[in-house]
């Protein structure tokens, strides 16, 4: 996970020195459709579900930390919330819990590969 919070930190620096448009993809080798993104001051998710992100995590004992809100979502597709304080760690943990949570992904570590992008 250090290796994870350190390439999250490199993304909030470069917004804060004038490079808003870098970003972390977290993948599944094995299925495309699992995949969590995260910016400077946003995380979004790939989601499974038809029902509200909020009361669906909830009901999956993921804490979505009290600084995100949700931004938008579309059912099945994807949800995405915002943090105006970016904080790398609480990032790099939901990331985690929700991919662990949603797709049972967070038991294989091999399976999951993550990566800095442009936006």
């Amino acid at each position: 996970m250090e290796e994870l919070i350190d390439a999250i930190v490199g993304v909030v620096s470069e917004a804060e020195n004038g490079d808003p448009f870098q970003c972390v993809n977290i993948a599944s080798e094995k299925d495309p459709e699992i995949w969590v993104q995260i910016a400077w001051d946003m995380v979004n998710v790939s989601y499974p579900f038809a029902d509200d992100p909020t009361e669906h995590l909830k009901s999956l004992d993921v804490v979505v930390p009290e600084n995100f809100a949700l931004a938008e979502w579309e059912p099945e597709l994807h949800a995405t919330w915002e943090c105006p304080d970016p904080d790398p760690e609480a990032f790099a943990a939901f990331a985690l819990a929700y991919l662990g949570a949603v797709y049972k992904a967070s038991g294989d570590p091999d399976n999951l590969v993550f990566e800095r992008q442009e936006l």
